[in-house]
């Protein structure tokens, strides 16, 4: 049960938003909890299960861990409770990519392989198993460092690990920073305009830009390497850029007004990465919450940059290899967060001041060049396919001029990607502000008034956006968000 389908909008959300403001502070937890089950056994019946496994496991974990203090066994308990929790994520999410493997390996030495254990000859993957686990190792890990005590409420416990908003994809919360889990949230009445406004902007993020791109894109990404023009090639890369972009933060968008409205502040997830000027400033403007998650929880225990040069390029390469492997389970993920890994080394060493570039307009160029060219190894299906399509992007199409590209990029594809254009850069928090103190400037007899009347505008372009995005929801089937999770 996605955020973009009437089922949520217009039922599940509404009486679980109603349920939660008639309780009081004592049971609100408890129902936010409930809730949270529904929408994983609604959208994931078979694999109900593993969210209460995975709250009992950790909050036991936890609260041993919190018992031992400084006791020599420590750091065996967590050992033990990280290497139980990855052994379930490596199960689910990436037993069909090993076992299959395995095979290739084997048929090229031409001795048997191994049966699929599972019905169907594949494992179906749990929603939201990768963002359950990187909160649990989250919750165990500050413990045992002690940035935060173990929570002897085992609901709190349970909340922290499967709070529907944000279980499928984010934004991913350290437990020490976690906010809101006494139960005794303050929501007032601009939090919750804040919240549901943010809400509408990320819906009309998700089904007015990302899903009329999405039909560019896989239209194009679909075909053949024989049929690929290098203008297609551009057209569906930068259509897939924005979609992915839109998309990711359209949720992000939506799971963060979702917790304003229940009283929690989650942490912003995108900071307009298309204005980067590096891959490292793009890398901490996208995808934030798991930029932190790798660097606290696996590339400073790895020893960060603390030690020689070498080192610290091998732990960034580690750090950027797994996490391609955690978007997905291939080699072209792999190969992308390598690709990524290999700039942000690059810029580390000194690449951008040896390059000499230092014209903003050409590092902007830059950035967008290696993040869309990375994007090539994520969209496509392996690398075989991942290196056609480059050829055809930079000058070496097969593709003859009966393929146009007016063919694929339609009206409402050319108006999302303008839109999308000026949704990538901080235009309209620029645009705001300069409103809003022009206005508070004025005489105070004056101010009043038309701050209200520029309220009362923002309020109509927003119902108007909620509207629109409905009336589009309605009118076509609900795309599922594309980022890997749904895949």
């Amino acid at each position: 049960m996605a955020f973009n389908s009437a089922q949520f909008l217009f039922v599940f959300f509404p009486v679980v938003l109603a349920v939660h403001f008639i309780l009081g502070n004592r049971y609100r937890n408890l129902w936010l909890l409930a809730a949270g089950f529904l929408f994983f056994i609604l959208g994931d019946p078979a694999y109900a299960w593993l969210l209460l496994f995975s709250a009992a496991i950790n909050y036991g974990f936890g609260l041993r861990l919190d018992d031992m203090a400084d006791s020599p066994g420590r750091d065996a308990v967590l050992g033990a409770a990280i290497s139980l929790n990855l052994a379930v994520l490596v199960y689910f999410r990436y037993a069909n990519f090993l076992i299959a493997e395995i095979n290739r390996a084997t048929a090229l030495l031409a001795v048997p392989g191994i049966p699929s254990p599972f019905a169907g000859g594949s494992i179906h993957l749990p929603m939201g198993i990768t963002f359950i686990t990187f909160e649990a190792v989250s919750y165990l890990v500050d413990i045992y460092r002690k940035d935060a005590p173990a929570l002897k409420d085992p609901i709190k416990t349970a909340l922290f690990i499967s709070m529907f908003p944000k279980i499928i994809a984010g934004p991913i919360e350290k437990y020490r920073s976690a906010d809101g889990l006494a139960g005794d949230r303050v929501i007032t009445a601009e939090k919750f305009f804040a919240g549901s406004s943010r809400f509408i902007v990320g819906f009309g993020k998700k089904i007015l830009i990302a899903d009329t791109l999405a039909v560019a894109a896989d239209r194009i990404f679909a075909l053949p390497a024989e049929s690929l023009t290098t203008q297609l090639a551009w057209a569906g890369i930068l259509c897939f850029s924005l979609q992915l972009y839109f998309d990711f933060s359209g949720y992000a968008d939506m799971a963060i007004g979702l917790g304003r409205m229940f009283g929690f502040d989650f942490p912003e997830n995108f900071r307009y990465p298309f204005a980067a000027l590096s891959i490292r400033e793009h890398w901490r403007r996208w995808c934030i919450t798991f930029g932190d998650w790798m660097r606290d929880y696996l590339y400073l225990p790895l020893g960060g940059s603390r030690r020689s040069p070498v080192r610290t390029y091998v732990n960034l390469g580690i750090v950027f290899a797994a996490g391609g492997l955690l978007f997905g389970a291939g080699w072209n993920f792999m190969l992308w967060g390598l690709w990524n890994g290999l700039f942000a080394a690059l810029e580390r060493a000194g690449f951008m001041r040896t390059a000499r570039i230092g014209v903003k307009p050409l590092r902007w160029l830059y950035t967008m060049l290696v993040m869309m060219s990375g994007y090539v190894l994520f969209r496509t299906q392996n690398p075989g396919d991942a290196g056609d399509y480059f050829l055809a992007m930079y000058g070496f199409a097969s593709g003859g001029p009966e393929n146009h590209i007016f063919y694929y990029v339609q009206t409402d594809t050319a108006i999302a990607f303008a839109f999308g254009l000026m949704g990538s850069f901080p235009l309209c928090p620029i645009i705001d502000a300069g409103i809003t103190g022009f206005l508070e400037k004025n005489s105070a007899l004056w101010r009043g008034f038309f701050l209200k009347l520029y309220r009362y505008v923002k309020v109509s372009l927003l119902a108007g956006l909620l509207g629109l995005s409905v009336i589009r929801m309605s009118a076509e089937t609900p795309v599922p968000f594309w980022h890997v999770y749904f895949r």
